[in-house]
């Protein structure tokens, strides 16, 4: 499928969508890189002439000729500078470990403690385990936007394969699927994920994340049902019939690439939509379990006693608010460079007047 230059045109202009969507990416790129940026491991380190990597491979203590059963490596600190060296992150801080050097906690913000003799900073403070919070924070836009993305991929690829055949099938198949999605529409989804997670106990990520992308992926498959249905009568569609043309070539050489392109507006809101979702469930305690950082989790950690921790729901609140309105920035812009009846810019028909007047000028 290949997007029209007309929306990449339109998109550009868009300043603020343009604008949100490099602050979003900026964004995304720390969240992925979160145990580069942000770890109590070397990023690489060289220990009795050997180069090992911790940030990125999970050494066990007989790996560098050494006894125990995990490597502390605050604790490794002194040794390793007497028989290597080590590059740490930026943020050298640990993400899931709790910290209880403190005489209160949640720590508040500038506030230090001492962890195997060394002196660590916590610029935003600390959650209820001692954690420090900027690190947790940065772990939390990871997991929470990552696994949007994947529940909104994987809706995506459930609901528009479901609506395809739908459409292009019709008959018995078409509304036996429609009434089983309309069915799974009519349940309260927050309430079904509380009982699937009840019964479930500890469910893992990956199972959590094909339950939400089952619970979202309806509407993809109706719009993809509506667009096929439509074009499926076209004559260009008839005449690939005609040609012999297999189903499946039909499907996706001629009707998919035309009508794919709709589908794009509903990813952005549907992103918004899932960040939002997991928010509320991590924050009910019914998603992502501890010690894995989320932003719904910070938001819970500091809600019961919001006078005395009011940081923690601060920060944490702003992260997730910056993040749904990027995102939703994206999304608008993403449908008018669709809209074919979007009225062009200002700045862009002054642009235009002035290319026409030149070529006028040199004609």
């Amino acid at each position: 499928m290949k997007i029209p230059s007309e929306f990449w045109r339109k998109y550009r202009t868009n300043s603020t969508a343009w604008f949100s969507t490099i602050a979003f990416g900026v964004l995304l790129l720390i969240s992925v890189m979160a145990p580069l940026l942000a770890n109590d491991r070397p990023l690489v380190m060289s220990f009795d002439g050997k180069i090992l990597f911790p940030a990125l491979i999970d050494y066990r203590p007989g790996d560098i000729g050494m006894e125990g059963f995990v490597i502390d490596y605050f604790e490794l600190e002194p040794e390793i500078k007497k028989r290597g060296w080590a590059v740490f992150p930026p943020i050298k801080q640990r993400p899931n470990e709790p910290n209880l050097n403190f005489d209160e906690l949640p720590a508040p913000p500038g506030s230090s403690s001492v962890v195997s003799g060394l002196p660590v900073y916590h610029v935003i403070g600390t959650d209820t385990a001692g954690r420090d919070l900027l690190t947790r924070l940065i772990y939390g836009c990871r997991t929470s936007l990552l696994m949007a993305m994947g529940i909104t991929l994987l809706a995506l690829v459930i609901g528009v394969s479901l609506g395809a055949v739908m459409g292009y099938l019709g008959g018995l198949f078409d509304m036996i699927a429609g009434r089983l999605l309309e069915t799974l529409g009519y349940f309260p989804v927050i309430f079904m994920i509380i009982i699937l997670v009840a019964f479930l106990e500890t469910p893992s990520m990956l199972l959590l994340a094909l339950i939400f992308a089952i619970l979202g992926m309806p509407p993809f498959a109706f719009y993809m049902r509506g667009q096929v249905l439509s074009a499926r009568k076209l004559t260009f569609v008839e005449a690939a019939r005609a040609l012999g043309q297999t189903d499946l070539k039909i499907m996706f050489r001629h009707i998919l690439p035309n009508a794919f392109s709709p589908i794009l507006v509903l990813i952005p809101f549907t992103i918004t939509a899932e960040i939002s979702f997991l928010a509320t469930i991590d924050f009910l305690g019914f998603g992502v379990q501890p010690p894995t950082a989320s932003l719904g989790a910070i938001l819970r950690s500091g809600f019961d006693s919001i006078e005395q921790r009011g940081w923690l729901v601060l920060y944490s609140s702003i992260v997730l608010v910056a993040i749904l309105l990027l995102v939703n920035f994206i999304g608008d812009g993403v449908r008018d460079g669709m809209d074919p009846y979007q009225t062009i810019s200002r700045k862009s028909f002054k642009k235009w007047v002035r290319e026409i007047e030149a070529a006028k000028a040199k004609t």
